[in-house]
C-alpha cells in the first residue's frame, strides 16, 4: 500500500536502502518484509536504535536518562551564569525553557521505564540552579519552591509529579480520540486512576474526568493545582514558617515575586529571603557561632530573630519610625486628593488616663459631618 501511494506522486522505494519496523502482536519482529515484486526489505533488529516520530526506540521506546541529565545540567549552568538577565527574569525560565526540553521524553516513554532516582535527580538540578540564581540558603524549604505563585511560592515544575501528570495527559488524549484499536488494547481509564493514586491525591480531591455531556475532561491542571496547594500547606506548618498562612489571604500582595517593579534586584532577593525566613540572623542554626542572642548593646536577653530585627530591636528604631512616617504621609496625601476632605497628620491629644498621645491621621468631611481616625500599621 505504501509503495502504491508513493508511486502515485512520482516517488519510489529502494528496498536496499530501506528498513522495516515489523510488529507482531505488539512485539518487534526481526523477520524481513517480502514485497509482491520479490524484493526484500530488511527488518530492524531488537537492540538496534531507530529514530521515529521524534522518539528513539529499540524493541521498546528508549529513554536515554544520561543524555537528558547532561542536557538539563548544561542548560541550567548556562542560565545561572547568563549575565544579561536579572534574577527575576531568570526565575521565569526554568518552567518556560528548561522543562519543555524533557516534557516530550516524559510523554513518550512508558511510565514504568522512568526510575524515580532519575526524576529526583532532575528536581535536584532545577532546585540547585534556582537557589544559585536567587542566592537562597541551602536550607530553604523545598515546599516554598513548589507552592503556588499566588501564595508567594515559586511555582516550579516538579519531575516526580510531571511524570505521572504527563502520562495522565497522554491517556486522556487517547481516550478522547476514541480509537477502537487503542481502547481495546489498553485500559486507559485504569492507567489514569493508577497515576492519580501514585500522586497520593485523596479520593475526595479527585477532579471530575467527564463533563456534563459525558466528554472526557483532562484533569492534569486541577491535580497540579491540588499538589501545589498541598505543598503550601506543608510549608506553612514548618517551624520557621510563622505567618506564611497569611499569604493565602490576600493574593494581590504576592505579585511582586514575579514582578519586581519598584524594587532593585538586591532588594527583591532580600525580600525573598525574608519570605522564607532565611535571613542571616543569630537565632537560626548554623548562622552564628556566638549563640542566638541579639548583638545590639543592652538587648542580649532577646533572641535575634528576623521579627525582632525588623520589629523591635532598638538599633533599627529610627529606620522603622522613618518608614512609618513615609507610609503615613502617602496615605494622608491620598485622602487630600479627594475633594471636600480636611486631613491632619500627627495631631496631639490627651488620652482618658491624661497621657499625651499623637493621632497619625484625622480626616474630616464637614459636608457630611463625619470624621475618621486613621492609624496605618506597617507589617514587617
Amino acid at each position: 500500500m505504501a509503495i502504491g501511494l508513493l508511486g502515485e506522486i512520482g516517488l519510489d522505494v529502494s528496498p536496499t536502502k530501506s528498513k522495516a519496523i515489523i510488529l507482531e502482536k505488539g512485539v518487534l519482529s526481526e523477520v524481513s518484509l517480502c514485497l509482491l515484486s520479490g524484493s526484500v526489505i530488511e527488518a530492524t533488529k531488537k537492540r538496534e536504535k531507530v529514530r521515529y516520530l521524534g522518539a528513539t526506540m529499540t524493541d521498546q521506546l528508549d529513554f536515554d536518562q544520561e543524555k537528558v541529565i547532561r542536557q538539563l545540567t548544561d542548560q541550567g549552568d548556562r542560565l545561572v551564569h547568563f549575565a544579561h538577565l536579572h534574577a527575576d527574569q531568570k526565575l521565569n525560565l526554568p518552567n518556560q525553557w528548561l522543562w519543555p526540553s524533557i516534557i516530550y521524553p516524559l510523554q513518550t516513554a512508558p511510565i514504568n521505564t522512568i526510575p524515580k532516582t532519575f526524576l529526583n535527580t532532575v528536581d535536584k538540578i532545577v532546585k540547585s540552579a534556582v537557589r544559585e540564581i536567587l542566592q537562597l540558603p541551602t536550607d530553604t524549604p523545598e515546599a516554598f519552591m513548589y507552592a503556588p505563585r499566588k501564595y508567594r511560592g515559586l511555582g516550579l515544575m516538579r519531575a516526580v509529579w510531571e511524570a505521572q501528570l504527563q502520562h495522565i495527559s497522554i491517556c486522556h488524549a487517547l481516550l478522547r480520540d476514541g480509537n477502537p484499536y487503542v481502547v481495546n488494547v489498553r485500559d486507559l481509564a485504569d492507567e489514569i486512576k493508577s497515576s492519580i493514586a501514585a500522586l497520593n491525591v485523596p479520593a475526595d480531591r479527585h477532579p471530575p474526568r467527564f463533563n456534563e455531556y459525558g466528554v472526557p475532561v483532562n484533569p492534569t491542571r486541577k491535580i497540579r493545582e491540588e499538589l501545589r496547594v498541598r505543598e503550601f500547606e506543608r510549608w506553612s506548618q514548618m517551624p520557621r514558617a510563622s505567618g506564611v498562612g497569611h499569604f493565602r489571604v490576600n493574593n494581590q500582595s504576592n505579585k511582586w515575586v514575579y514582578n519586581r517593579s519598584g524594587l532593585t534586584n538586591s532588594e527583591w532577593i532580600s525580600s525573598l529571603k525574608v519570605t522564607v525566613n532565611g535571613a542571616p540572623v543569630s537565632s537560626f542554626h548554623g548562622r552564628s557561632k556566638d549563640g542566638p542572642a541579639c548583638r545590639a548593646p543592652g538587648r542580649e536577653a532577646e533572641k535575634e530573630t528576623l521579627s525582632h530585627v525588623l520589629g523591635s530591636c532598638r538599633k533599627g528604631s529610627l529606620l522603622r519610625n522613618a518608614r512609618h512616617n513615609r507610609v503615613r504621609t502617602m496615605v494622608a496625601d491620598a485622602f487630600r486628593e479627594k475633594n471636600g476632605l480636611e486631613v491632619y497628620e500627627e495631631v496631639p491629644c490627651t488620652a482618658t488616663d491624661d497621657s499625651l498621645r499623637r493621632i497619625d491621621i484625622i480626616v474630616i468631611d464637614r459636608g457630611k459631618k463625619q470624621a475618621w481616625v486613621v492609624d496605618p500599621t506597617v507589617r514587617y
